[in-house]
């Protein structure tokens, strides 16, 4: 794993689960391998997060929310002319619980405070470990947790291939690798992920050619 992990401690995968992925993909996992594989989905599902987050419509979302609740709040002060919030949204007539319901217990000047905090949420920046980039697919997350794991399956001692019938050790491997991801940022079904480690996995093919071509050059 990189630096780009060394936040993630969510453990996803515990020793039952571990138990699993050993019978399925015909390999021994060391305590190192099991954190790796935390780590990776850890920051699979981090990323998901990103790529919603911030993706062009979600910052363009945040963008207007944070313009209406800034300009609610100015009006909001400019109406007040000075008095307390508690004052202009009086209940004697029924007004505060009327109008702003949520208001009426407590004091109705936290209402400012909860618009400071949503203008400050839609200032958040994009994080410095996330590159957006608007061609990035949706499912990029499980692609790039297919490679992380093909490299950690490989140093398990496992060989990660893939047939073109998508059976083997490895493939057996990812299935059951899936059904331990969260839902909503785990594949479809298996044989989903599968197919994403067989995209993963000719990926890394052509980068090494590429390598190869480049270093052969010089």
């Amino acid at each position: 794993m990189t630096d780009r992990q060394q936040d993630c401690s969510e453990t996803f995968l515990d020793d039952e689960a571990f138990v699993e992925l050993e019978k399925a993909g015909k390999v021994k996992l060391s305590i190192s391998h099991r954190a790796e594989l935390n780590d990776a989905i850890s920051y699979c599902v981090r990323l998901r997060d990103w790529q919603e987050a911030y993706s062009p419509d979600a910052l363009k979302a945040r963008a207007r929310v944070g313009e209406l609740a800034r300009g609610l709040k100015k009006e909001i002060e400019a109406l007040a002319g000075g008095a307390r919030l508690s004052v202009l949204l009086s209940d004697d007539e029924g007004f505060t619980h009327f109008m702003v319901p949520h208001l009426s217990s407590s004091d109705p000047n936290e209402f400012l405070d909860q618009l400071d905090a949503i203008i400050e949420r839609c200032e958040l920046k994009v994080p410095d470990g996330y590159v957006r980039r608007s061609s990035r697919p949706k499912d990029s997350h499980l692609l790039n947790l297919c490679s992380d794991v093909t490299n950690i399956y490989e140093r398990a001692g496992g060989k990660a291939g893939i047939g073109g019938d998508r059976t083997s050790t490895f493939a057996d491997f990812i299935r059951c690798l899936n059904g331990r991801i969260p839902k909503g940022y785990s594949a479809g079904s298996g044989g989903q992920l599968v197919k994403k480690a067989q995209e993963a996995l000719k990926r890394r093919k052509k980068q090494r050619e590429r390598a190869i071509r480049a270093t052969a050059g010089h």
